[in-house]
């Protein structure tokens, strides 16, 4: 489990990791296979389900 400051730093560093991307947002969304809602979810660290099926998703 994340400490509160863990969490606030792992957001802010996968948000800038995603502002690096330069890609546009259609083509992430496609390479992911996510829709734009669950990406958001994804960056800002909003619940566990949301994180446990990306890890899924990219993985497999």
């Amino acid at each position: 489990m994340l400490t509160r400051a863990e969490i606030k730093a792992t957001k802010e560093e996968l948000q800038a990791n995603y502002r690096r991307l330069t890609q546009p947002e259609a083509t992430v969304l496609a390479d992911l296979e996510m829709n734009a809602e669950r990406l958001d979810a994804v960056l800002n660290m909003e619940s566990t389900q949301t994180l446990a099926t990306f890890g899924r998703s990219v993985i497999t």
